[in-house]
């Protein structure tokens, strides 16, 4: 199971193989279907869908369970609020998800540096007086007393607003299986919500007439991974919209 340019090339450097894994699922293959996508992007998440249904013998990609990590964020005893991350299961609220600790980390120092944050309240020093990252020195002194709480949560809040807007509701349109349609992939409220195909002239100017051609799919971490992937890549393929419109 998996995504090809070439099916036929890629079917057959199965069956050329030599190696015991090929060897013994090439006897067990009884049959063999294919699925058009039109474009990298779709493929990817068929692939990751089909994988997920079907769960191959032969294909250990994308079957291993994940723990995931969100940030998060509260308010202390002394009216500060801070911003943490844990496992996503002990997350009731989550601004973020990521894949991994390290993946958190590395975004919290992203949001000290751009929004002068704490790197104490940021849960990336901890049991310290005073912060002293090696990397981050945007922090004006909420840490020493020389910031209030009032001034620092605001900032705080810039952040998780800027956080919670970020690709909140968007549609990634591409290439589709012929010349005469395209493709799309929509987020609404950061959540993918599918892919789908529809006539090239078509006008759509609402979320409700773009579900009607929508394929619903199940968002999980290899889903964000590769929409994630993507974003970064193709930034400008995103069209974002307002809930009801687009």
């Amino acid at each position: 199971m998996g995504k090809a340019v070439d099916i036929k090339k890629r079917v057959l450097g199965h069956f050329y193989d030599k190696s015991n894994k090929e060897i013994l699922m090439c006897k067990a293959t009884h049959d063999i279907d294919f699925e058009l996508s039109g474009n990298e992007l779709v493929a990817l998440l068929m692939e990751s869908a089909a994988i997920k249904q079907h769960f191959p013998l032969y294909n250990q990609s994308q079957k291993r369970t994940s723990t995931e990590y969100a940030i998060f964020s509260y308010e202390d005893r002394n009216g500060i609020q801070h911003l943490a991350y844990n496992k996503l299961k002990l997350t009731p609220s989550p601004i973020s998800t990521f894949n991994t600790i390290s993946d958190c980390r590395l975004f919290l120092e992203e949001l000290c540096k751009n929004y002068g944050l704490c790197p104490k309240f940021c849960h990336l020093q901890e049991n310290i007086s005073s912060c002293s990252h090696y990397s981050i020195a945007q922090c004006n002194g909420i840490c020493r007393g020389t910031e209030s709480p009032i001034e620092y949560n605001a900032k705080v809040q810039r952040a998780i607003e800027a956080l919670m807007d970020k690709n909140q509701n968007l549609v990634i349109r591409e290439k589709g299986r012929h010349a005469k349609e395209e493709a799309f992939v929509l987020v609404v409220n950061n959540k993918y919500k599918g892919y789908g195909f529809l006539p090239r002239h078509e006008q759509i100017n609402s979320i409700d007439a773009l579900e009607n051609f929508l394929e619903l799919q199940k968002e999980n971490m290899d889903t964000k991974r590769i929409l994630s992937w993507y974003l970064r890549k193709h930034p400008n393929k995103a069209i974002h919209f307002s809930p009801l419109s687009i």
